[in-house]
């Protein structure tokens, strides 16, 4: 984000919205909140990934947001960005995993990233997976929690099968094609059996041109999401004149 937008952001009302389609009713749990709740402005965390500040005082705002399958638990991403506390008496910038319950209580920060972290998301166990210091790792919904490794390889987007926590569904980023063996252009859907320490590819699809790896905002991403049942999952494929 610009300077600009950073500013304008911040004379926003930033934090988590929930609707209620059936009475058109909605109410905010304030970021402000979630921050006090969480500590994230006065705790030092260890951050993964670490080590770079960006300019300017330490600002927060609410990047995901997701619910458990139970609908008991939020799953926030909170993006700290400047002079945040890190262990030490250092500071900069951090991405911090909060769970919080539906009324913005109980905050428990239950991961801290930078550059060596991505998509986290809820399993239906009510575990917190996310690819985390280049593994494909499981978080317990508790506040510290440590990786339990599903995969020794982090990839994409993984995502837990409905129903099957012990399996996850992690697609390929096109830059990823070489570390699995793909050809450029290629990238590859596996199904991850964590109880059993095994996976299996289910297909390659093409996200590219053959030959090219795009690293830009138009790229595309296979990006798997279940339907309810987990029996059907949808994702985007690169076809040629799109």
């Amino acid at each position: 984000a610009t300077a600009a937008q950073v500013e304008h952001l911040a004379t926003r009302p930033d934090g988590v919205v929930i609707i209620d389609l059936r009475n058109d009713t909605a109410r905010t749990i304030p970021l402000d909140d979630v921050a006090r709740k969480a500590r994230l402005s006065s705790t030092p965390r260890a951050v993964a990934g670490g080590g770079r500040a960006s300019p300017g005082p330490c600002r927060l705002h609410v990047f995901h947001v997701k619910w458990n399958a139970a609908a008991t638990r939020l799953l926030v991403v909170v993006r700290a960005r400047g002079r945040c506390p890190l262990p030490n008496g250092a500071a900069g910038d951090a991405n911090h995993a909060v769970t919080l319950a539906p009324d913005g209580t109980d905050a428990r920060v239950v991961a801290s990233w930078l550059s060596k972290g991505n998509h986290p998301n809820w399993l239906d166990d009510g575990r917190v997976s996310m690819n985390y210091r280049g593994k494909l790792c499981a978080f317990a919904d508790a506040e510290g929690a440590s990786c339990d490794a599903l995969s020794p390889k982090a990839s994409g987007h993984p995502v837990g099968v409905p129903g099957r926590p012990s399996l996850i569904l992690a697609d390929t980023y096109a830059k990823e094609h070489a570390v699995f063996g793909l050809a450029p252009g290629d990238a590859g859907l596996r199904l991850v059996d964590a109880a059993r320490g095994r996976e299996r590819w289910l297909g390659v699809f093409p996200v590219a041109p053959r030959g090219t790896v795009p690293t830009d905002v138009w790229r595309c991403d296979l990006h798997p999401a279940f339907d309810h049942s987990g029996a059907r999952v949808a994702l985007n494929v690169w076809k040629r004149g799109s």
